[in-house]
């Protein structure tokens, strides 16, 4: 399943099993995609998890943990606490 959107805004858990395409994310605690990730703002207060590639045009913020399964390509990367990309 694939879901797309031009903003999406969470208060605690969202989790996607496929991609995502969405412009501005805004989640207070965690994001697991078990797919890939296209967008143009991620904003994330606990931990951001993507199974395959993360593509993000401005800015990835991730209070805790950003973790993907495949490439990280954003404009602008900022952790508070591990960064674990494949590539």
């Amino acid at each position: 399943m694939e879901i797309k959107g031009s903003h999406v805004s969470v208060g605690g858990v969202l989790e996607v099993d496929g991609s995502a395409e969405i412009d501005e994310i805004s989640v207070g605690g965690t994001i697991a995609i078990k797919g890939s990730i296209r967008g143009k703002k991620v904003s994330v207060g606990g931990r951001l998890r993507v199974d395959e590639n993360a593509s993000i045009e401005d800015r990835v913020e991730v209070g805790g943990e950003l973790k993907t399964g495949g490439e990280l390509k954003a404009g602008i990367v900022k952790v508070g606490g591990t960064l674990w990309a494949d590539a």
